[in-house]
């Protein structure tokens, strides 16, 4: 069995709102990674919890016209994407996306991922937790790269 390492990241929410349009790079939530990393590359399931700076929620509650939002007074949680970093290209014309990849130690990056996918994702993740999402990480990195699981 190949040696496979579980990662998860967490990348803080802004608020980099400005009534200059140079320099109004808006607001946005944090977002967690679950990454699986193997011999052959790396998956990955990305999500946001929906927590926003204090003051980005603030205005999202304030200004959003989304009922919802206002009803739950938060924004939901949602999965943005299930996807693949392969040191070799999954598909014929598959160009380099990332010269340095940080899940493959630095090297060149071949990657790809399903935003729908993301979606089906976030329902079983809020329902079942990392006791489901890392078996079928697990799973998503066996069929990407061609191993076969049980």
């Amino acid at each position: 069995m190949e040696d496979l390492q579980r990662h998860v990241t967490f990348v803080p929410g802004f608020d980099k709102r400005s009534s200059d349009p140079h320099k109004n790079y808006g607001i946005n939530g944090g977002q967690f990674s679950f990454i699986i990393k193997g011999p052959k590359g790396a998956v990955h399931f990305v999500m946001t919890p929906g927590v926003f700076p204090r003051s980005a929620l603030e205005h999202l509650i304030n200004h959003n016209n989304n009922s919802a939002t206002k009803m739950h007074k938060y924004p939901m949680q949602t999965g943005y994407d299930v996807g693949y970093h392969s040191h070799a290209p999954r598909h014929k014309g598959q160009e380099i996306c990332q010269q340095e990849c940080k899940w493959l130690d630095g090297k060149p990056c071949y990657s790809g991922g399903s935003a729908l996918r993301a979606g089906e994702w976030i329902e079983k993740f809020l329902e079942l937790g990392t006791e489901w999402l890392w078996p079928a990480l697990e799973k998503y990195y066996h069929e990407e790269f061609g191993f076969s699981v049980g």
